[in-house]
This record gives structure tokens, sequence and C-alpha cells, in this order.
């Protein structure tokens, strides 16, 4: 997959499991087969509510604080601005050790960790220290690799997981039920 990089005025994110660039000339993807239009969403049906307005409702209480952990600029930026969009006030780290100085220093009410990051505290290795610094916060683990056994095992000891790519919608989704 190539990573569509414009000006600042366009917005990426992740649709249909394909990294996306919406600008004034309309929603576009780029997977390996080339650029194509993107599909917008059907209208929603009159008094239901959809994940987005569901989210907002049970936000609307209090803002949820997500910590995003990845070492990836463009992942932490787009899920940012997504996270940000629906009502959670959202920080973003590097690197495991970066994440959890943060959560010593404030407290999260979830993490969205990157499984594989450079340095010296791998993603797994941060979730330890999760677990054992803030018990009570709840973790999502994502990865672009393949799954393995071993991978399997420790994806499992977050409180949810999600093989890269994912649409931004599953997860939205997933941190509405965790927090709900």
């Amino acid at each position: 997959m190539r990573i569509l990089r414009e000006a600042p005025t366009c917005r990426e994110g992740w649709a249909e499991g394909m990294l996306v660039r919406a600008d004034t000339g309309g929603d576009v993807a780029q997977n390996d087969e080339g650029l194509r239009p993107m599909r917008t969403p059907p209208p929603a049906e009159e008094g239901v509510e959809s994940a987005p307005e569901r989210a907002s409702i049970a936000l609307a209480d209090r803002t949820r604080r997500v910590l995003v952990v990845d070492d990836e600029e463009v992942i932490r930026d787009l899920l940012s601005a997504v996270l940000s969009e629906r009502g959670y006030a959202v920080t973003t780290t590097g690197t495991g050790r970066e994440a959890v100085a943060r959560l010593r220093a404030e407290p999260f009410d979830v993490v969205v960790l990157d499984y594989m990051m450079p340095g010296r505290l791998s993603g797994a290795e941060a979730l330890a220290e999760i677990r054992t610094l803030r018990p009570d916060c709840r973790v999502v683990m994502m990865t672009g690799r393949p799954p393995d056994e071993d991978l399997v095992a420790q994806l499992k000891k977050a409180d949810a997981h999600f093989l890269k790519p994912f649409r931004c919608q599953e997860l939205l989704d997933c941190l509405h039920d965790l927090l709900a």
C-alpha cells in the first residue's frame, strides 16, 4: 500500500481497509491496485443512532482521555484527528517509554497501543507496564505484523486488538463498547 501525502489542507484516514485522502476533489482511496473513488456510507435511518452518535452521547457526561502510541506519525495523526472529532481528548506518543511516562504523570481511560515499536520498550512490554501502573486503564493493541501463535497470545492480553489496516469505525465502536 502507498501512503498518500499531500498539502496540509488534506485529511488522511483509513476507509475500507485502505489509507484515503479527503480533499476538495472528493474522497479517493489507493491500494496496490491504484487510485479509486471511495464509497460514501448510506445516510442513517431516521430515529436510529449511529455508532458515532452513540459514542458522542456516552461522552457527553465526561470527556474520555485516550493515549495513542505508535511509532508512525501518520497513524498517530490520523487516529488523533478521528478520535478528537468524536469528542475524545487525545494525547499521542511515539514510543512505549514515552507512553509509560505519560501514564505515570496523568490518567487515561484507554491506550491505543502499537505492538511493534522500535526502542527499549516494545508494545508488549509497554502493555505489561501499563497493567501494573494503571490496572483500570483499558488497552487496545494494534499491529501490522502477520499473526502467529506468539503474537496472538500477546494480543489477547489487551482488552481488544486490531490488525492493520483497520477501519476507523471499528476502533470507534470498540472504544464505545470498552468505555460504556
